[in-house]
């Protein structure tokens, strides 16, 4: 197994943890303001309001969502466990072949690609911002055939296709990172000051 492949089998177990983790606390704090018999719809909702979404991430927080407010309201606590989703679920070949075809047909239209690289790098440091962007790759390029998710096959298509530019900005935010460290080491500046 090469390198990349290798830390990327390190690096998904880790992502569904700290996606779980993300919908654990936002469960929490719906029981805690909206009260439990309230929290269960609010997260449906809140997970219908990503099914659209070409971020895996966003979908899988939407699975996620949808599993604590199954476990709230039936043992009052919300219960999330992703790593199921380490276990490929792969859509039949001849739907894959479609979804990557029109992938490659929306690879042309970049402008909605810009939009969503700007979303991840909306508030975020600048190392922040590299860790997103090759999170989100992954997760994309992992889940867009998972039959898991309830994504029609356009939707599909936009996470396959936005999975390359993800992976080049996020190396060009690292070639921009290595600069920027270069220059602070030159200058005798603590490395720390530049995430």
């Amino acid at each position: 197994m090469n390198a990349p492949v290798q830390r990327a089998t390190r690096l998904l177990p880790e992502l569904l943890d700290d996606i779980a983790q993300e919908a654990r606390w936002q469960s929490l704090d719906l029981i805690a303001r909206r009260g439990r018999e309230a929290a269960p719809n609010l997260l449906r909702g809140q997970a219908a309001e990503y099914a659209g979404s070409p971020l895996a991430h966003d979908l899988l927080l939407g699975l996620a969502f949808d599993q604590a407010a199954e476990t709230i309201a039936s043992t009052g606590a919300p219960v999330i466990d992703l790593a199921y989703l380490l276990r490929p679920s792969e859509l039949a070949p001849e739907r894959c072949v479609e979804v990557r075809a029109a992938a490659e047909r929306m690879r042309g239209q970049a402008r909605w690609i810009d939009d969503l690289i700007a979303r991840i790098e909306r508030n975020a440091g600048q190392l922040e911002r590299l860790r997103l962007l090759k999170a989100h790759a992954l997760l994309n390029e992992r889940f867009w055939s998972d039959a898991r998710l309830s994504a029609d096959d356009q939707v599909r298509a936009r996470m396959l296709a936005c999975a390359p530019p993800f992976r080049a900005r996020a190396e060009v935010a690292a070639r921009r990172a290595r600069g920027w460290r270069q220059m602070a080491g030159r200058l005798g500046l603590p490395k720390t000051l530049l995430g």
